[in-house]
């Protein structure tokens, strides 16, 4: 039952796939369109958007839609741990999440010019933004991404930050000071849930946020595509803490097992150690192949 419906999925993805491709001409100007709107709009124009957009969606999206699906009892075959129930957020901790989260990139973005490479910008916009010390104001490129190159750049970026938050999250369990003092906070929880994605020191809170913008910039994303990137990356993180090991879950749907998915970071919770990769599998088992190689040299 349960390869029935991947196989039907994964032929539906590919089907949407091959819809998508007929019909790129009218989703390119689907995606002009919602562009052009966008920088009319001075919410979107404003430096401190991407900053707030990101708490916007984990407590607007993505918090109620766990809740929704915690509150159907439908739902609970598919929890790891049966007794895990939804523990609602309370005001006081969505405001100091967010202000933990906000405040110091808020400062960045005061006094940082922000800078999209790649994306038609003349140089000349940021070497006079630069001469003003308070920044208001994103210098966004006037055309809109191309909607084939949308997907890859997620991806790419979601790849790229796997890799980079898998050498500081392996470093942090392999060594017992930097564990004790920058990591043991997340794993410091009597059940696995939702809460626990944000669950962080600001150390580490920084380090996640500034390797998901590498990825990011390393493929030269499109402020459009960025934004589009932020709910699908806090989507992930949260799906990893969720408890629910859905039979269509990506781990499921991406095939070859490259994707973890949650029973494996239930997993690394439960055990403290091995699944150190956030989203991909492929880095956990060139590590464990190696470990094990090298035991046998020893042996």
């Amino acid at each position: 039952m349960a390869t029935a419906l991947i196989l039907g999925l994964r032929c539906c993805i590919l089907a949407c796939i091959a819809v998508g491709m007929l019909l790129a001409e009218h989703l390119q100007n689907a995606v002009n369109e919602t562009w052009a709107w966008l920088l009319q709009q001075w919410w979107f124009n404003s430096v401190y958007f991407e900053t707030v957009w990101a708490p916007v969606c984990f407590t607007v999206l993505l918090v109620p839609m766990y809740r929704l699906i915690d509150s159907i009892p439908l739902f609970d075959r598919y929890k790891i741990d049966k007794k895990h129930r939804f523990i609602p957020f309370t005001a006081l901790e969505m405001l100091k999440t967010g202000v933990f989260y906000m405040a110091p990139l808020a400062l960045l973005d005061t006094f940082m010019v922000k800078h999209y490479k790649g994306c038609g910008i003349d140089p000349m916009v940021w070497k006079i933004k630069r001469q003003t010390w308070v920044q208001t104001t994103r210098a966004l490129p006037a055309e809109p991404p191309s909607v084939a190159l949308i997907p890859i750049h997620i991806v790419c970026a979601l790849v790229v930050f796997d890799m980079f938050f898998f050498l500081v999250h392996y470093s942090l369990h392999k060594n017992a000071w930097l564990y004790k003092t920058f990591h043991a906070l997340h794993h410091d929880h009597a059940t696995v849930d939702i809460h626990v994605t944000n669950q962080l020191t600001v150390v580490e809170r920084i380090v996640l946020i500034l390797s998901a913008n590498e990825g990011l910039k390393i493929v030269n994303s499109h402020p459009l595509t960025r934004a589009i990137y932020v709910p699908i990356f806090l989507w992930l993180l949260m799906e990893n803490h969720c408890v629910y090991d859905w039979p269509w879950g990506l781990d499921k749907l991406v095939p070859f097992g490259l994707m973890g998915g949650p029973a494996r970071h239930f997993a690394h919770h439960v055990q403290g150690s091995g699944n150190y990769a956030p989203f991909f599998t492929y880095l956990d088992k060139l590590v464990k192949r190696t470990n094990g190689h090298s035991r046998k040299i020893g042996s």
